[in-house]
């Protein structure tokens, strides 16, 4: 049994159990009234948590025999982590205890999580109808108009785990963009670049602007902070239509001369002072964004639309801004093929011996994923992006988007930039091992960047691909 340390299970549910019948391999509802008890386990903050106690307390109101334990884990607390890795990993019951899975796919892909989780296909197909205590009905499957309605990426996610089958719904989603100091760029004419080559011109403009005013200002500008160099690796690689992992074998594909091309010429890009990373900067690029750090004062930074309040700009004594921000989307290799990385939860359901407890984890799963008012709501709790577009067209979430600016209203412009990249969103393959590639592939690049220009630059990155492989290839050991 692996013991992959990629296990960033956030919530699971134990589900009650109603009466159920099959007939003909159709999933049927009786609508029968037993009050049960749901275990819950989370690791979210208190708006996240009381929007969470919104939707169930909806939920309720449709299924009022659900009784919710909650039990909740401060986000530092490791204890949380410790203990769901002693009930999965080292079995404390002969089935797993909880029956929805809460999770973050790329950075959760243990073999026993892979193994267990059901193909959800059978309930999205289900020509079934559940009776609600408010004298209405539902399609226990989804309906044309909600596949229809989940941001095509975002529903695309399940399909990765290479079967062929649904395993899992979208929930709470966030994607890359590009904070920019738009005061900086409109008084040079700095130009927002849409391409990595406009990019690489950009980066020279900036650090040739910057470095001319250290004097004046006490500091200079720093051209490009990137949050994760995972993020982009397998952004390039997408971008590129060059290979990165597969959910079948081989699984290990990103050792190839068009890779390593990229990783040198963004090695090019450090070495000339143009770029950094978290990693290797020593704390994340909002810092340096929102006022000078370390003597530098960050110019554009690509980071996800979750951390969108951190890009706020430092307020002066006045009360004013000190400049005003920009959000766009992030530089393209072709603009025509668009891509751009996300993350996020999704909610799988794990096999369990009761099939009554199934049918009740995936009604509840549904309704999270598919309610335009609770997706809406924890959004905007969450600072996450909603995963279907009736959301977006509700009342609150309108009127949140309506404030975006770049000021104050950021997360607003964080979120309208990464929703409009809707039609390049992608998400990589999960098996056991793509939590373990997505690890040493962001190692590598930056190792990759740090390594001193010689003779023998291009040979040593092509060792540090070869490292990483062989990495990879001994998680799956």
């Amino acid at each position: 049994m692996k013991k992959g340390l990629c296990v960033f299970l956030a919530l699971m549910m134990m589900l009650f159990a109603c009466s159920l019948s099959a007939a003909e391999d159709e999933i049927a509802y009786d609508g029968s009234e037993v009050d049960v008890t749901i275990a819950l386990y989370e690791r979210i903050s208190n708006e996240q948590q009381a929007a969470l106690e919104y939707a169930v307390s909806e939920f309720n109101k449709l299924y009022p025999n659900i009784h919710v334990s909650w039990e909740h884990y401060s986000s530092l607390d490791y204890k949380y982590m410790h203990d769901l890795e002693e009930m999965f990993l080292y079995g404390g019951s002969a089935e797993y205890p909880g029956s929805i899975a809460w999770f973050q796919p790329d950075k959760t892909a243990l073999e026993e999580i892979s193994v267990e989780l059901m193909a959800l296909d059978s309930f999205i197909d289900s020509a079934g109808q559940v009776a609600r205590a408010d004298g209405t009905s539902e399609a226990i499957g989804l309906t044309d108009e909600q596949k229809a309605d989940f941001f095509e990426g975002f529903y695309q996610e399940g399909l990765q785990f290479g079967d062929g089958q649904m395993r899992i719904l979208p929930f709470s989603k966030y994607t890359d963009v590009m904070y920019y100091n738009k005061t900086v760029f409109d008084a040079n004419g700095f130009t927002v670049p849409a391409t990595w080559d406009e990019m690489e011109s950009l980066l020279g403009q900036i650090a040739e602007y910057g470095s001319s005013r250290v004097a004046e200002l006490g500091y200079y500008y720093f051209p490009l902070g990137y949050r994760s160099m995972g993020n982009l690796f397998l952004t390039m690689t997408e971008q590129l239509v060059t290979p990165y992992i597969s959910a079948s074998e081989p699984h290990f594909l990103f050792n190839t001369e068009e890779n390593r091309a990229f990783v040198r010429r963004f090695h090019d890009w450090y070495q000339q002072g143009n770029i950094t990373t978290t990693r290797l900067y020593g704390s994340i690029p909002a810092y340096a964004f929102v006022q000078p750090e370390y003597g530098a004062l960050m110019i554009t930074a690509v980071d996800n639309t979750y951390c969108a309040s951190r890009y706020i700009p430092a307020k002066q004594e006045d009360g004013s801004f000190s400049f005003e921000a920009g959000v766009a989307p992030i530089p393209q290799v072709d603009p025509a093929n668009g891509k751009v990385y996300f993350q996020g939860v999704s909610l799988g359901i794990f096999h369990k011996s009761n099939e009554q407890e199934e049918i009740a984890s995936w009604l509840l799963v549904k309704f999270l994923a598919t309610n335009p008012d609770i997706q809406a709501e924890y959004a905007l709790a969450s600072g996450n992006l909603p995963v279907i577009k009736s959301a977006v067209e509700t009342e609150k979430y309108a009127d949140f988007l309506a404030k975006a600016d770049g000021g104050d209203g950021l997360p607003a412009l964080s979120a309208k930039v990464g929703l409009a990249q809707q039609d390049s969103f992608f998400s990589a393959p999960i098996f056991p091992g793509s939590c373990e590639a997505y690890n040493a592939v962001d190692k590598m690049f930056a190792d990759a960047l740090i390594m001193p220009d010689s003779e023998d630059t291009a040979a040593e990155i092509d060792a540090l691909f070869e490292a990483a492989m062989a990495e990879c290839e001994a998680s799956m050991q």
